[in-house]
């Protein structure tokens, strides 16, 4: 009996050792990366130069004009929010201009991500209401009800441990069952829907497996 409990300690250890070994490689790779933050955001910087260049032809039309506008709030998006605010609000006028409900539709709700990641909930939600469910195309009815679970997950992490907290969760997974509801499973918004379910049912191996199939299929150059 005592050989089989020094047996099972030494395994114990050994595993500790290993996970530990494996956390500190990361850790080291991680260092490195954020040591090379400068030359990155040099990177990133001159691809956003290069693209507002193409803004500066007296021959652009307004549709090109939205479409490199839509380039540049998607560099913008996770880098400098209030960029990419001021390159939505243009092309929410240049389809307002056009009049392209779809393109409008498109550039509400990107506008509507942007505010609730900068905390401006109330003010994503009125641009929510602007848009009338019947004239979306399934793809931006899954971005529709995605914009709304976000928002109320936001809501529930900023309201944690207050009584209102559960209310933000209830209404975040009711549209969270609306979106595996039409999505294709395996898509992307499928993944980023179901893996946080399963973490909320305790179900991490589940996850893990699910987001590292999906991640083995995925460009190493995408955000």
């Amino acid at each position: 009996m005592k050989y089989y409990i020094l047996l099972l300690f030494f395994f114990f250890i050994n595993l500790s050792v290993c996970a530990q070994s494996g956390l500190d490689s990361l850790l080291t790779i991680l260092d490195l990366t954020i040591n090379n933050r400068e030359e990155y955001e040099k990177t990133k910087v001159q691809h956003i130069s290069m693209i507002k260049e193409t803004l500066k032809s007296s021959k652009l039309s307004k549709e090109e004009e939205y479409w490199i506008n839509t380039q540049l709030y998607q560099e913008y998006e996770s880098y400098i929010c209030d960029s990419a605010r001021y390159y939505i609000n243009r092309n929410i006028e240049l389809a307002t201009q056009l009049n392209k409900k779809v393109w409008l539709n498109k550039s509400k709700l990107m506008k509507v991500n942007i505010l609730a990641t900068s905390g401006l909930y109330e003010e994503a939600m009125k641009i929510l209401e602007t848009i009338d469910k019947k004239t979306l195309s399934q793809k931006d009815i899954a971005d529709y009800y995605i914009a709304f679970q976000n928002i109320y997950l936001y809501q529930a992490e900023y309201a944690s441990g207050d009584e209102y907290m559960y209310s933000y969760i209830e209404k975040m997974n009711l549209y969270r069952d609306s979106i595996l509801a039409i999505v294709p499973k395996g898509s992307y918004e499928y993944i980023i829907t179901k893996a946080p379910i399963l973490v909320d049912k305790h179900k991490f191996k589940d996850a893990e497996e699910l987001l590292l199939t999906y991640l083995s299929q995925t460009s190493p150059t995408t955000r």
